[in-house]
């Protein structure tokens, strides 16, 4: 058994003891989203991102966070669809630059935060 799968009589056995546990596959969930968020970090941080790669990436979050562009976000799904490939265009734009060493450092500061926010006291 894994060390982060709970089993239902476990799960309860915290409980009674007074710990807060979250579902295995919620931890699962998590762990994954802030890896690949972290992967794109890095991979934005990274010495081999060029300038250009970077000013795409900052021109694109600031067209997505603008309430006027192209297609507004408010007319129909159209203008959720523009935002939605403009992110999707410069994500895969920047998986080049993910390596094994930022797949690595990702993935241990990813476990690293959610340690610390497992360890943290209840009020």
């Amino acid at each position: 058994m894994n060390k982060r799968t709970y089993t239902p009589e476990h799960h309860k056995a915290l409980k009674r003891h007074g710990e807060n546990t979250a579902p295995s596959w919620l931890y699962a969930w998590v762990h994954a989203t802030l890896t690949r968020t972290l992967h794109l970090y890095y991979a934005i941080s990274s010495e081999r991102c060029t300038q250009l790669h970077r000013l795409a990436l900052a021109v694109t979050l600031v067209y997505v966070a603008f309430p006027y562009d192209l297609l507004p976000d408010s007319s129909s799904v159209l203008g959720l669809l523009d935002d939605t490939l403009l992110l999707t265009s410069a994500a895969i734009s920047l998986l080049g630059y993910i390596d094994a060493r930022v797949k690595v450092i990702a993935g241990l500061q990813a476990h690293q935060l959610l340690l610390k926010v497992r360890s943290v006291p209840k009020c």
